[in-house]
């Protein structure tokens, strides 16, 4: 169960993080 959590953590990041590709933000 806990592995189902982050893997459900690691895809937002991961979702996130190809956003941040196609949208460039100040983050950097």
């Amino acid at each position: 169960m806990r592995e189902k959590k982050k893997k459900k953590k690691r895809e937002k990041r991961e979702k996130a993080r190809k956003r941040n590709i196609y949208t460039p933000s100040p983050s950097w």
